[in-house]
């Protein structure tokens, strides 16, 4: 389990520090998330990997 007040010490570290997160809570779920929340999970998951490797992708075309 994640203990909240870690989580709200790492956001506001980010913050202090000007770094971007991507980040999604799952309220109600300890550890592992289960049920819907899971294929939600997943889902974004592929989203972002998607996301990134198209961005990277870009990135290597432009350079050439």
């Amino acid at each position: 389990m994640v203990v909240w007040q870690h989580s709200l010490n790492y956001l506001k570290a980010a913050v202090d520090k000007g770094i971007q997160l991507d980040y999604f809570v799952y309220p109600g779920h300890a550890h592992n998330i289960g049920s819907k929340d899971r294929v939600h999970l997943y889902n974004k998951s592929t989203q972002y990997f998607d996301e990134q490797l198209w961005r990277l992708l870009g990135l290597l075309i432009s350079k050439r």
